[in-house]
């Protein structure tokens, strides 16, 4: 292979891995390694998710069947209501806006779980909760490093702990209740 090329192969490699266009299997985790972290959409996807956490946790104290699982359910409304509203501090001193409604897969997903009813809905409650918390760790680690906006990312990084810790405490309940995560079944 010439060097003129080489150097084109090379330049086409290093262009493609600046996009974010790389294989799937290259990625460690694919759902946040390739997934881009501008501030809107940090913003916007970060308070979907804490009102879905809020209204998920609000229908597990009515709805669960276990203690651990209503306990669960009301730390998650307590928690992710103060982190919303530091968002909305975090993001107004950076001059965003905060939506206050779901986006759609989030809403899909409180549809669903508005349906199920007893054990069926600690299992499935939980097992959300096991993957939410991996992929939310794994985005707020992201943001933490990689956000312009001073106070975003400091938002991020405070925010961390309390994410380590429910994660922490859904594993736990998930070996309570036995719930495996579809990546445990593989």
């Amino acid at each position: 292979m010439s060097r003129t090329l080489r150097g084109l192969v090379l330049a086409g490699a290093v262009g493609l891995l600046a996009s974010g266009v790389v294989p799937a299997d290259d990625l460690k985790d694919k759902k946040v390694k390739g997934e881009s972290l501008d501030d809107a959409t940090f913003v916007e996807k970060v308070a979907s998710g804490n009102l879905l956490e809020v209204k998920l946790g609000e229908i597990a104290t009515k709805k669960g069947t276990h203690t651990e699982v209503k306990e669960f359910g009301q730390k998650m409304v307590k928690d992710h209501t103060k982190s919303l509203a530091d968002l909305k501090k975090a993001a107004k001193a950076s001059r965003m806006k905060v939506p206050d409604k779901l986006i759609e897969k989030h809403q899909r997903t409180l549809e669903r779980f508005e349906k199920y009813d007893g054990k069926d809905f600690d299992a499935a409650y939980v097992r959300l909760m096991l993957e939410d918390h991996e992929e939310d760790v794994a985005y707020f680690e992201k943001a933490s490093k990689e956000l312009r906006p001073e106070d975003l990312r400091k938002y991020a990084v405070d925010t961390l702990p309390a994410l380590r810790k429910h994660l922490e405490m859904v594993r736990k309940l998930g070996k309570t209740l036995d719930v495996k995560t579809t990546k445990d079944k593989r």
